[in-house]
């Protein structure tokens, strides 16, 4: 006699529970990445040369926060339903994203030497790189670029070359201010000029 009977994983509660504090986990992480931001950036000496980067703890929260939403997503994914089946499809997709721009702040770095300065920031399959040398510059000054989404300042510090007086941009972020004070001395031991309101208010 053929058995017409399907196997079903019935539902858990103990799994369920261990979903909601999952997700719950995951909320309180991204809400830490919000209010903190990019973290705290550090600054580490190498011979003459300064190398300011991210945390590394700062830096592993979007990796952890992936991995959570995948469990997670596991669990739904044992559960009986349509609905279930819908969340775990988008705890998977989401996984994917997280970890796709997760290596983004690992490229992110700023490093000041007696002789110029190199900023890599940006996504990390197409980051942008710039290197001013600090001998090709006539004027360095920070402007104010308009409003971010919140309705706080914007800034960029602009690098005049010499003699042609291009322009060199870079958006001031969070590493780019702590390292702005060490840029503007390594600048004037080359005699560039600055403004007396270089720091940002």
């Amino acid at each position: 006699m053929e058995d017409n009977t399907t196997f079903k994983i019935p539902a858990n509660r103990t799994q369920m529970w261990i979903a909601r504090v999952l997700i719950a986990t995951c909320i309180i992480l991204f809400l830490l990445i919000k209010i903190i931001g990019s973290g705290e950036i550090l600054m580490t000496k190498d011979g003459n040369s300064t190398v300011y980067h991210q945390s590394l703890f700062f830096s592993i929260i979007p990796c952890a926060l992936g991995v959570i939403i995948f469990v997670a997503g596991i669990v739904c994914l044992m559960q009986p339903g349509r609905f279930f089946k819908f969340i775990s499809v988008v705890l998977f997709a989401l996984t994917i994203v997280i970890f796709f721009t997760a290596p983004t702040s690992f490229t992110h770095r700023l490093v000041v030497t007696p002789y110029n300065f190199y900023n890599r920031t940006g996504f990390w399959l197409s980051p942008t790189e710039t290197r001013v040398d600090f001998d090709s510059l006539a004027y360095i000054t920070i402007a104010e670029t308009g409003k971010d989404r919140h309705g706080f300042p914007e800034y960029e510090l602009q690098c005049f070359t010499k003699p042609e007086g291009d322009l060199i941009r870079i958006p001031v972020n969070d590493m780019v201010e702590k390292a702005l004070s060490e840029i503007i001395h390594r600048a004037s031991e080359h005699g560039v000029a600055t403004d007396d309101n270089i720091i940002i208010p």
